[in-house]
């Protein structure tokens, strides 16, 4: 079920919009934070706290990662550096599908800890045929290699229109 946080974040960018993240109990059941240093794990199980699928878990052995979803169980291919977030999120989207896809919250996208919206594919589907890819693009940003979350944020910035956090406290 696609939450009416998620359509005002698409249908009305801006600061009330922003401020909706930060309460509330629809938040907590439509979105999952990370934050920079976050340990990959966490990822997986803020997913699967929002998604609730009883199949979706994770598994470190030593340095090593593995996700597992139903009956596939895929390796993270970890660096042991600040990537290692970015990785964990296009390991775990290429394992969902095409089940689920998260995507980044961009009102969050240049702080340190993100919002991230994990939806079916259908979902999205539904929500770009409602508001036009362009506006669910604006807000919700489909993963890729880059923009390295955490990293390159001048190029979340320089695509989103966004600036930090700090300008809808002002």
């Amino acid at each position: 079920m696609i939450s009416e946080t998620i359509r005002h974040l698409i249908a009305t960018p801006g600061k009330e919009s922003y401020k909706m993240l930060y309460g509330g109990n629809e938040t907590s059941k439509s979105f999952f934070w990370i934050d920079w240093r976050e340990r990959e794990e966490e990822i997986v199980y803020g997913c699967e706290s929002v998604l609730k699928t009883g199949v979706l878990s994770d598994e470190r052995s030593g340095e090593r990662l593995f996700i597992t979803y139903r009956d596939v169980r895929i390796e993270v291919p970890l660096t042991q550096s600040p990537e290692d977030r970015h990785i964990t999120l296009l390991a775990l989207n290429e394992l969902l599908f095409p089940d689920y896809e998260v995507r980044l919250t961009m009102a969050t996208a240049c702080e340190d800890t993100a919002a991230l919206a994990p939806l079916t594919c259908a979902e999205w589907e539904q929500l770009e045929a409602e508001y036009g890819a362009d506006a669910v693009s604006r807000a919700f940003h489909r993963l890729q290699k880059h923009p390295i979350l955490f990293k390159e944020n001048d190029r979340f910035l320089a695509s989103s229109g966004f600036s930090r956090w700090s300008q809808y406290w002002e």
